[in-house]
């Protein structure tokens, strides 16, 4: 993983003003510097000016180049969609041979860190002559009491059909009494990719701001950039977030 989302920060009500919310960041910091991890991502409520001010400090920036979609499976419940052929589930057992595809995809791809991952991770590819990649990982969400899946890589080789294909597969393995919500970002200048999920009924929310924390590795890796030509959605979704200096109720699972 290149990207980490701080999805839940609290401290209890006997223990706050003591800097422990302080401390808490910090040692993620230091701990995504010495794995090597590029960002670290995070959601907070918009009237939560105390944590605004508090991840500020810590250098966090506000996140105004992507929009927060999130899907309520609730709305495709009752839908049934037919079978695609050309769309697969990876799993550890058959990820090599698709190897070439994958490579074709993005070349930067490690498949070892993949098959690694794949127990909370979903991996959907699409193997016709456009092929396509859509990553989903599984992860709790303390509000909804329930798990959720994290859009956190989406290569569709810039074809809407594609995205709209491998989104709509996705519905396949939602099982709406487990998983209660699925959660991508979308940049703002992708007008094509925003007309998609919008049309596959996910929702945006004003309710939230998005923040990131550029981090320098302790040992910085070389990087293969990505192929040419290709279009990602970039997904890698941003947590909520609880002030520690109000009550639990600031809790909230981010777009």
């Amino acid at each position: 993983l290149t990207r980490w989302t701080l999805y839940d920060l609290y401290v209890d009500e006997s223990a706050r003003k003591l800097g422990i919310g302080s401390a808490l960041l910090d040692q993620v910091t230091t701990a995504a510097r010495e794995q090597a991890i590029i960002s670290v991502h995070l959601t907070t409520a918009h009237d939560n000016e105390i944590a605004q001010s508090r991840y500020r400090d810590k250098n966090y920036q506000q996140d105004n180049n992507n929009i927060y979609y999130v899907l309520n499976t609730v709305n495709i419940a009752n839908v049934e969609d037919e079978e695609n052929h050309n769309i697969i589930v990876l799993t550890a057992e058959n990820i090599d041979q698709y190897r070439s595809i994958l490579q074709k995809i993005n070349p930067a791809i490690d498949l070892n860190a993949l098959k690694a991952n794949l127990e909370n991770t979903l991996l959907l590819l699409k193997i016709d002559e456009n092929p396509g990649l859509l990553q989903a990982t599984k992860t709790f969400c303390s509000l909804l009491r329930a798990p959720i899946l994290i859009i956190n890589y989406f290569d569709y080789g810039n074809s809407p059909t594609a995205a709209t294909e491998l989104l709509t597969a996705l519905n396949t393995y939602l099982d709406s009494a487990t998983i209660k919500e699925v959660n991508i970002k979308v940049p703002v200048n992708n007008l094509e990719l925003k007309m998609v999920i919008e049309n596959l009924k996910y929702e945006t929310s004003d309710q939230w701001f998005q923040f990131f924390l550029p981090v320098t590795p302790v040992h910085q890796p070389e990087r293969r950039p990505p192929s040419p030509g290709r279009q990602r959605a970039s997904s890698f979704h941003h947590p909520k977030e609880i002030d520690e200096h109000n009550a639990p109720n600031k809790m909230r699972c981010s777009l």
